[in-house]
């Protein structure tokens, strides 16, 4: 499904959607972690690559974000019930992620982070973010059973 191509995405396709898209950050999460290991553990060959990785995992990031925007907080927003808090809650996740994401990205950009605080960074978000996508993978927000199977369209749920 070609990125821009959401916007008649039926509800009960978002789950799909968004594992699909966890699949595809992994490896890239996978191999960030491993360069932040090996600056940590001193080689400094791994310096260039895990700056270029982590430039291009956090912009996957946001995009990443904008696409759960787009087509997953809409669908969270008409779980009845609880919707409206689940909504708020991931409103407020993402503005955080993307706050800290986009101060990251001027980090590298303007080299002013050191060797050891980018390793140390980097494992602690890449950690902290396969957590958590694991536990979206598990919660209520990826179970299509409890979604509206309607189109999405201008950022509302049927």
């Amino acid at each position: 499904m070609n990125p821009r191509d959401d916007g008649n995405i039926k509800a009960s396709d978002v789950p799909a959607r968004i594992l699909s898209e966890h699949a595809l950050l992994r490896p890239v999460l996978r191999e960030t972690r491993f360069l932040a290991d090996c600056l940590a553990k001193g080689d400094r060959r791994a310096l260039g690559p895990l700056r270029a990785f982590a430039l291009m995992l956090y912009q996957k990031l946001i995009a990443h974000i904008d696409l759960e925007d787009r087509i997953l907080a809409p669908v969270v927003r008409d779980i009845i019930g609880w919707g409206p808090s689940l909504h708020a809650e991931m409103v407020r996740e993402h503005a955080y992620q993307r706050e800290h994401l986009e101060s990251d990205i001027a980090d590298l950009r303007a080299g002013s982070i050191s060797d050891e605080h980018l390793a140390a960074s980097v494992d602690i978000f890449v950690e902290s973010l396969m957590r958590d996508m694991d536990a979206e993978e598990r919660s209520i927000l990826l179970r299509s059973d409890l979604l509206v199977d309607s189109p999405l369209s201008d950022g509302e749920a049927g």
